[in-house]
């Protein structure tokens, strides 16, 4: 297969004829310009049978284009086989099932050869445009249900009393100037565990490995509340990276939340410097006392709490001060080395989610009219690095950006 193996074609306006699917051609232009295309050729090679017709790395990218374009199995790559002159020729449904066993039988390895040649195609096109070429690389951890209508492989019940599947993905943010792009993921059953850190490592070394090696030492990790684990945190450390990852509620913060005087809460503005409307941050780590079950967490640790409104009709589940309810505290832990500085207003690193907004998402959902979020951040900048959230997917509250002259 050369560098392009799809036909050549061009846009023509106004002609009677309609091609559906013409989108697709993005997808396949592009995989042929960072040299997806020709690399999932010759990596998968040894995985062809000597007398096939079609070669396995343009089968790949043709299920691709058969998902992108509204496909949800295999058989639906019927879609694309339908416009030849478009897409070229694309296999049978038995061809394709067949290579997939071929493939399965031996994932370990061909995991390896395909990440190896996604590496490469980003390398390529990070080496012409860097996307995030001024701060640090962040990279999101996240996990999201996939539910199922049957009993398919993996699929099992989920904590929301769903059935289907509970991947974790990892995506690289390229700020307000671009959605992202994933980076890794990990295929699990609904009843997979949130919290489970092996997952967590698992997936963040691999998205490194598909960073280029210039570009994988300022890596910002951030997760919710699920990377908040002493193992992931320790992991994430002993690489040497900055971090800022939400942690479930303890009683612990509970009772730094008792503790903390009513005049350590400081207005909090947004990323243009406005205050926030009864938004308000302080700090909780002199009064925290972490536990030491299971080990111990990284040294340097900030434990920085956010107290705002909440949607109407959220639940409290902490109570009021002043007619200010609170939700469950959540924690949030950052060792921002870089691009964080000790001044009266500190850089928030804001958590971006599908909208490409920053701050999309904050590490623990509202819970109240107010809620108060404690964040742990690390102190080797001399700074706060506070995790920023903005419009929460669920529940529609608003992110902290700096702290004002603290």
């Amino acid at each position: 297969m050369n560098g392009n193996p799809y036909p050549n074609v061009r846009v023509v306006a106004g002609a009677d004829a309609l091609v559906s699917t013409s989108g697709g051609r993005l997808l396949t232009q592009t995989a042929a310009a960072c040299g997806l295309a020709s690399g999932l050729s010759a990596g998968l090679a040894g995985w062809r049978s000597p007398r096939s017709v079609h070669d396995p790395g343009k089968v790949l990218l043709d299920l691709v284009v058969a998902i992108a374009v509204g496909g949800d199995c295999l058989s639906d790559v019927a879609v694309v086989r339908a416009q030849p002159q478009v897409f070229g020729a694309v296999a049978s449904d038995p061809t394709v099932s067949r290579l997939l066993e071929v493939l399965a039988a031996d994932v370990d390895e061909v995991l390896a050869a395909i990440r190896a040649v996604r590496a490469g195609a980003r390398r390529q096109v990070w080496s012409q445009a860097n996307p995030v070429a001024d701060g640090p690389v962040v990279v999101d951890l996240d996990a999201t249900l996939v539910g199922a209508h049957s009993d398919k492989q993996g699929a099992a019940p989920n904590y929301k009393r769903g059935f289907g599947f509970h991947p974790l993905l990892a995506f690289a943010d390229h700020g307000p100037g671009g959605a992202g792009e994933p980076l890794a993921g990990l295929l699990r059953p609904g009843n997979a565990g949130s919290s489970t850190a092996a997952d967590h490592i698992a997936v963040l070394d691999a998205a490194i490995a598909q960073l280029p090696a210039a570009d994988r030492g300022r890596v910002l990790v951030r997760a919710d509340s699920a990377g908040g684990t002493k193992e992931f945190l320790g992991h994430v450390a002993g690489l040497g990276l900055d971090y800022c990852v939400g942690m479930a509620v303890h009683d612990t913060v509970a009772a730094a939340l008792a503790d903390l005087p009513r005049q350590a809460w400081r207005k909090a503005v947004d990323a243009a410097g406005n205050p926030r409307e009864q938004a308000y941050v302080a700090e909780l780590t002199a009064r925290w006392t972490p536990g030491t079950a299971r080990g111990t967490w990284p040294a340097g640790m900030r434990l920085i709490a956010r107290r705002e409104k909440a949607h109407p009709g959220a639940q409290l589940r902490i109570g009021e001060d002043d007619g200010l309810p609170f939700q469950p505290p959540g924690k949030q832990c950052a060792n921002t080395s870089s691009g964080v500085a000790a001044q009266p207003r500190r850089q928030v690193h804001r958590r971006g989610l599908v909208d490409g907004q920053q701050g999309a998402h904050p590490a623990m959902h509202a819970g109240g009219r107010y809620c108060q979020r404690p964040r742990v951040v690390d102190q080797q900048s001399h700074g706060i690095g506070l995790p920023g959230t903005g419009r929460d997917q669920d529940h529609g509250v608003g992110g902290v950006d700096r702290i004002e002259g603290q």
